[in-house]
């Protein structure tokens, strides 16, 4: 996990490591089926927006596994308020990144690196679609 949050660091995406240590230091965050039940009943209930689904769906994959999750990013990718929102395919890659999918995931990275207007994030994102590119090359 450290290396993932250096990363982060190093693309900008955090500003400092102060105060995050490696699990075996410290204490470890998990996150139960029953949590991600009661985030996703609270996520969904009422006017919830398009992007509270996206936490839930990543609520949802961080108990149940990624495709989980994309089944419900794959319900959002129709909402016409999100077809310029860079996180739902960067989310969406993800996801197909970690269920081995990768020249679609790639596909989602690159994607979701042209609508954000943040230079850090799209580098940090077309590093992501490169790293996918690589890994495919190695099969």
């Amino acid at each position: 996990m450290s290396k993932f949050n250096e990363e982060l660091k190093n693309a900008g995406v955090l500003l400092a490591l102060d105060g995050l240590h490696p699990s075996q230091k410290g204490a470890r965050i998990t996150f139960s089926r029953r949590q991600a039940d009661r985030a996703g009943r609270t996520l969904h209930r009422g006017q919830g927006t398009h992007r509270r689904q996206i936490n839930r769906a990543v609520a949802v994959a961080m108990a149940f596994g990624p495709t989980a999750g994309l089944e419900l990013i794959d319900r959002l990718t129709f909402e016409p308020s999100l077809r310029s929102y860079h996180l739902l395919p960067s989310v969406r890659g993800d996801f197909l990144a970690k269920l081995g999918r990768i020249e679609e995931a790639s596909a989602e990275f690159q994607h979701a690196a042209s609508l954000t207007k943040n230079a850090r994030e799209r580098a940090f994102l077309l590093e992501r679609a490169a790293a996918c590119t690589r890994r495919t090359a190695l099969a």
